[in-house]
């Protein structure tokens, strides 16, 4: 009995006024992720222009499944089932491509080397794994990216706000990105879908630039280091930059 209750045209109309709110707010969501995707700096940085095209797509898929309230709201109310049924198709697409998109997404979270092979490859000696096995994690295109997300906030570190991410990105025991006293000089051009916004100029013109001394990183003013105190040598680094 309940079932034909609900199966009235009044009891219809009301479930289809619930479910376009509801679909009203998902798309809203959905127009919100996409707008993030396309402009976070962070991941157009890390992972590349990619993104933009993720949140462009949620962003018209968002559009198209709001485009589609009033559609059926419409066929409900005239009885319209071609119109009901092309509502359906159209909504189907939208949640097959959310899917899609979604996944390829999820795909990007996964670390290309373990978590034990990058904090180990991050001491000045690492004690678990080769040269070789460290060289391809320090050359990959994946932590390239993260070095341009991290030279981003260093680059914009007299920002409290950014020090404030670049103190938490570096952890209490870290003063940069690679291992401390350790730099070895990469002059590949970082990934051409990456973004160079906001990132001084120097760091972003290489992957890897090292210092006047062996092993040092480039010049910086806001920390000192000793160079080869038996030479009576002072240089100044910033450790990991």
């Amino acid at each position: 009995f309940e079932f034909f209750v609900m199966c009235t045209i009044p009891s219809i109309k009301l479930i289809v006024l619930i479910l376009s709110y509801v679909k009203l707010v998902f798309t809203l969501y959905v127009f919100g992720a996409g707008i993030f995707l396309s402009s976070s700096l962070d991941l157009l940085h890390s992972f590349g222009s990619i993104f933009i095209h993720f949140g462009l797509s949620l962003i018209f898929l968002a559009l198209l499944s709001g485009g589609l309230i009033y559609p059926l709201k419409f066929g409900v109310d005239r009885h319209n089932r071609f119109l009901l049924a092309f509502v359906f198709l159209f909504d189907t697409i939208v949640f097959i491509n959310l899917i899609v998109i979604a996944t390829q997404i999820n795909s990007y979270t996964v670390p290309t080397f373990s978590k034990i092979l990058q904090a180990d490859c991050l001491r000045n000696t690492p004690q678990s794994f080769s040269s070789d096995e460290c060289s391809a994690f320090y050359n990959s295109d994946r932590t390239a990216g993260f070095r341009l997300a991290w030279e981003y906030y260093f680059t914009a570190r007299s920002d409290k706000t950014k020090n404030q991410v670049l103190a938490q990105l570096q952890g209490a025991a870290c003063c940069g990105f690679f291992p401390p006293m350790k730099c070895v000089p990469n002059g590949n051009a970082f990934p051409a879908q990456n973004s160079l916004v906001g990132i001084d100029s120097t760091l972003a013109s290489a992957r890897v630039i090292c210092g006047q001394y062996p092993n040092y990183y480039t010049q910086q003013s806001n920390c000192v280091d000793y160079y080869n105190l038996v030479q009576q040598t002072i240089g100044k680094s910033s450790g990991s930059t």
